[in-house]
C-alpha cells in the first residue's frame, strides 16, 4: 500500500470501518466482534477504510480479497465472515499499530 500514513492511533476499529452508519451494532468487547464478524458487515466498510487510509480499493483488495470479488460483494452489500475478519484484522492493526508491534516477538532464526 503506497499511503505514507497508514497508522491511525487516533481511531477505534469501529471508525476506521464507517462507524455507527455502517456497522449494525458498535462492538464493546471480544466477543461482540466475534458476533459481527460471523454476521459479516457491510460493504460499505471497505469504502471507508479505503477513505481514511487513503488508499485505492485494488490496494485493499490485495488483504482482503480480489478486486472483482469485492465489487461483487459491494453489489450483494454484505462481507462474509472471512472478509469481515480481514478486514476488521487489518483496522486493529491501523488502530493500534504499538499494541500490535509490541506482542509481536522475533523468533531466533539460528
Amino acid at each position: 500500500m503506497s499511503s505514507p500514513a497508514l497508522a491511525h492511533p487516533g481511531l477505534s476499529i469501529e471508525a476506521l470501518l464507517g462507524g455507527r452508519r455502517v456497522l449494525p451494532a458498535t462492538p464493546r468487547t471480544p466477543l461482540d466482534w466475534v458476533s459481527v464478524i460471523r454476521q459479516g458487515i457491510p460493504a460499505t466498510a471497505v469504502d471507508a477504510l479505503t477513505s481514511v487510509l487513503r488508499v485505492s480499493q485494488s490496494e485493499l483488495a490485495t488483504a482482503v480479497a480480489s478486486r472483482a470479488h469485492l465489487a461483487r460483494r459491494k453489489k450483494e452489500g454484505t462481507l462474509n465472515s472471512e472478509e469481515t475478519a480481514k478486514l476488521v484484522r487489518l483496522a486493529r492493526v491501523v488502530a493500534e499499530p504499538r499494541r500490535s508491534w509490541r506482542t509481536w516477538t522475533p523468533r531466533s532464526t539460528g
